[in-house]
């Protein structure tokens, strides 16, 4: 592989070059990618990472420690770059709560922060307090980091705006 340099010669620009396009969507070559470049070129490695969860391949160990070596600038753009295009909202605050978690965990989706702190949000302001409890993990975690303060405002103005335009408390809590 180009990137370790077994079985042919080691060439990471090279790797990055081939692999990284994201109109290849082998989980097992993006993972592959992610792997090698995790050292080498963490920014490269996330998004390779990023890739292979949307491809159905879960990393999510190595997308953990890769977040380590990146700014969370870093972290946002690359997962805004791989983001699912999110659908209606869930039906039901118990899906909103669920997909909150599967959002900020990357546990059968793609992690997302932006969206889950805003799906935290949603369920917290209909009164769950386990998404309460996301929201303010994911929110002292990133406060006061480089990167956060236009995100976070971001999310607020689009929980608010959900919150009007989809009449969220009419909406689910009305649900039997």
């Amino acid at each position: 592989m180009l990137a370790t340099g077994e079985g042919a010669p080691r060439s990471v620009a090279s790797a990055i070059s081939l692999l990284s396009n994201s109109a290849i969507t082998d989980p097992a070559a993006q993972l592959s990618l992610a792997e090698a470049l995790a050292s080498a070129a963490p920014l490269d490695s996330y998004r390779a990472a990023l890739r292979a969860d949307h491809a159905g391949e879960p990393t999510a160990g190595l997308r953990d420690r890769i977040e380590g070596d990146l700014t969370l600038s870093e972290i946002l753009s690359a997962q805004d770059a791989v983001a699912q295009p999110t659908g209606p909202l869930p039906a039901t605050l118990g899906e909103l709560r669920r997909d909150a978690l599967a959002l900020a965990t990357g546990e059968g989706t793609t992690r997302n922060y932006h969206d889950s702190l805003l799906y935290a949000r949603l369920a917290a302001g209909l009164g769950d307090a386990a998404s309460a409890d996301l929201a303010a993990t994911l929110d002292a975690r990133f406060r006061g980091a480089d990167g956060w303060k236009d995100p976070n405002r971001a999310v607020s103005d689009a929980a608010l705006k959900a919150w009007i335009d989809a009449d969220l408390p009419q909406r689910l809590l009305a649900r039997p």
